[in-house]
């Protein structure tokens, strides 16, 4: 075969081989995309669980799945110390929250308290919970991140409450330990019935955290809000003024890029979660802005001009449309350097100027 007729053969094999797959590939794929869309279809909260639950170490594709529930009309649940297991699972017309998700509660802590629970019933109360765990599962870290994760939410009682009276309470706990072990009989025991009552450590009387505290320590733990989203509100807005979000501006897998095109013209929505203000070699102040949507977060480069502009709306919690030019990194997520800025409140359903 000439060299050229060689060439030009191979060439069209190269090209041909950047989207064609051989008939093995073709049919497996095609298997696992008929049974994937069957469960999805017949039994949606069980498949999204899975899906979920096969990221639980990242907080960006556990938000993204998040939002396809939302728009399946499918509910997320909290983590329950008396109904969540390790992973996420399907519960009452929702999914639950997977325990191994929230921070400083491993899997082991998961496990033992999933065993406590089958073994012996449902746990009563927070003091019922900390006294059938071992000092080295109710650690003063592990007990705030489920407090704060909505794990003891259906007790009944506010976070707040829990957060400052759970140090009393786990002091309790080890006393009765203490004295329980050197044969010793507590007054509580000793008198019982309504001295035993007075003796409980008691919840203050002080009102919940605010819904954006709540909101922000419960992301603390749980890398993602559960209960709320500051920008639900503003949910139809967002979708209906931008093309974009920032799962765009990440690396995707398959493609080793991000989906939004290098250097192109994009509008973003969101709140502005953190700010960084730096100095130029000019002396002039620039500003580095994370922007965060309902599913994740994009770096904002703010630069000296367009700081002076916009500082007084560039501030954190304030909610903002950014239009920008896309700066694409390599093996880093896309950033969008800042053109202009439109406060939400500032902006109508039928119309956006940037």
């Amino acid at each position: 075969i000439p060299e050229q007729t060689a060439e030009a053969i191979y060439n069209e094999m190269y090209d041909f081989a950047n989207y064609a797959f051989n008939k093995a590939h073709s049919v497996c794929y095609a298997v696992i995309a008929y049974q994937t869309a069957w469960f999805k279809c017949y039994y949606p909260r069980e498949y999204m669980a899975a899906l979920m639950t096969s990221v639980l170490g990242s907080s960006v594709k556990i938000s993204e799945y998040i939002a396809e529930c939302r728009a399946m009309g499918i509910a997320l649940l909290p983590p329950d110390i008396n109904e969540g297991y390790s992973g996420f699972s399907a519960a009452k017309g929702a999914i639950r929250y997977g325990m191994s998700g929230i921070k400083s509660v491993g899997s082991a802590v998961v496990d033992r308290i999933v065993v406590e629970r089958e073994a012996n019933g449902p746990y009563k109360d927070m003091k019922d919970f900390l006294v059938r765990m071992t000092p080295k599962e109710t650690n003063k870290k592990t007990v705030e991140a489920l407090i704060l994760g909505g794990a003891f939410d259906s007790f009944g009682v506010k976070r707040r409450q829990m957060m400052m009276a759970y140090p009393m309470m786990i002091d309790e706990v080890y006393k009765e330990r203490k004295n329980s072990s050197a044969g010793q009989m507590s007054f509580a025991e000793f008198f019982g019935g309504e001295f035993a009552e007075a003796a409980k450590t008691k919840f203050p009387d002080v009102e919940e955290y605010d819904e954006q505290e709540k909101l922000a320590l419960e992301k603390s733990v749980l890398g993602i809000y559960i209960s709320g989203h500051p920008l639900l509100d503003y949910e139809k807005l967002m979708s209906e003024k931008t093309a974009f979000s920032s799962v765009d501006f990440m690396i995707d897998e398959e493609e080793g890029r991000a989906r939004v095109p290098d250097q192109s013209i994009c509008i973003l929505g969101g709140m502005v979660a953190g700010v960084t203000v730096k100095l130029t070699k000019n002396n002039q102040n620039m500003a580095f802005v994370t922007l965060e949507d309902m599913v994740g977060q994009t770096e904002i480069i703010v630069f000296p001009k367009k700081y002076e502009d916009y500082r007084e709306k560039l501030t954190t919690d304030n909610k903002i449309f950014v239009k920008g030019r896309v700066s694409e990194e390599d093996d880093k997520p896309s950033k969008l350097i800042l053109e202009k800025v439109r406060a939400f409140d500032a902006v109508s359903y039928t119309h956006l100027t940037l």
